[in-house]
């Protein structure tokens, strides 16, 4: 009976690592993956390679996801939440990422007129720029000082 439930125990974690990985969705640079969740009414993006993960909060508008993707000619990721939220990574071509929030702040690269936009998130899929035109939804209140060009006032369609 204690191989049995040994058994079925590394089965479940297994399960559930497979389910876990599913969620991260693998960037065009083939190195890194990002994973966005909501929870308590914030999405936690996660970007993960081999070195390790960082994580960040975005505030959640609603429940409708869609998480623009970016990367800066710096190495570092932005992602661009409906509301116009947005958390930045410093992603190393060969160390941790690491979520430039708080004191490392200063750090972003904020000239969004060079960041490339690589696709969006929507029901936890990564859906390439060449299927999901770029486009940054405001939900009537929320607001950015990034990719002016792409904010529209209410949803993207």
């Amino acid at each position: 009976m204690r191989k049995w439930n040994v058994a079925l125990s590394a089965l479940t974690m297994l399960v559930l690592t497979a389910c876990h990985e599913k969620e991260y969705q693998t960037l065009p640079d083939g190195v890194n993956a990002v994973n966005v969740n909501l929870g308590s009414g914030k999405w936690t993006v996660t970007i993960r390679n081999k070195h390790g993960e960082a994580s960040d909060t975005i505030f959640a508008a609603n429940d409708r996801q869609r998480s623009n993707i970016y990367l800066t000619p710096t190495n570092q990721l932005v992602i661009i939440e409906q509301g116009g939220d947005d958390v930045f990574f410093a992603i190393p071509k060969d160390g941790l990422p690491e979520a430039l929030a708080g004191r490392k702040y200063a750090k972003r690269d904020t000239r969004s007129d060079n960041w490339r936009y690589v696709g969006a998130i929507r029901d936890e899929v990564l859906i390439p720029s060449t299927r999901a035109p770029e486009c940054i939804a405001l939900l009537g209140e929320g607001r950015s000082p990034y990719r002016k060009q792409y904010q529209v006032p209410d949803f993207c369609s």
